[in-house]
C-alpha cells in the first residue's frame, strides 16, 4: 500500500475498563472439558456495553488470562465466558476449573476490549479517526 492510499479497513480498539469486583453467578459444564461462567456487579449494577469479538482480562492470583465474552451481547447485566481445560498449557484454564465457583469474586481490573472493523468510507470521511488509531470514543 502506498504512503496516500487508505485500507479498506481499519481496525480500531475499545476498552471498557471495570475498576470494581464481578461475583460469578454461576457456573455450567457445557462440553468434555469446556466450562461457562456467568458475571455480574456484586451489587447489581450494569455492566459496560460488549460486541461480538469482546473479551475480559481475568486476574488469577498472579495470572492474567484473557477469554471472549459469549452468548447475548445486550444484558448489561451479565457477561459470560466459556473456558476449555487445557492441562498442558500455561496455567490459566486449570485454575479456572478448579479454583473458580459460584459466589467467588474476581478482582478489580477486569477489562473488556472489542476490536471493531470499520468501513473505509467512515474513516475517510471523519478527521476524527484515523487508520493509526487503537481506541475511539
Amino acid at each position: 500500500m502506498s504512503s496516500g492510499e487508505a485500507p479498506s479497513a481499519a481496525m480500531l480498539t475499545v476498552f471498557s475498563e471495570r475498576r470494581s469486583d464481578l461475583v460469578i453467578t454461576a457456573r455450567e459444564d457445557r462440553a468434555d472439558g469446556v466450562i461457562s461462567l456467568t458475571l455480574a456487579d456484586p451489587g447489581g449494577a450494569q455492566l459496560p456495553a460488549w460486541t461480538p469479538g469482546a473479551h475480559i482480562d481475568l486476574l488469577l492470583d498472579d495470572t492474567v488470562r484473557q477469554y471472549s465474552l459469549c452468548g447475548p451481547s445486550g444484558d448489561q447485566h451479565l457477561w459470560r465466558i466459556a473456558v476449555l481445560l487445557d492441562p498442558g498449557g500455561r496455567g490459566g484454564s486449570v485454575k479456572v476449573h478448579q479454583m473458580l465457583k459460584v459466589g467467588d469474586q474476581l478482582p478489580s481490573g477486569v477489562r473488556a476490549t472489542t476490536f471493531r472493523c470499520m468501513p473505509r468510507r467512515a474513516i475517510s470521511s471523519s478527521p476524527e479517526v484515523s487508520v493509526s488509531r487503537r481506541s475511539c470514543r
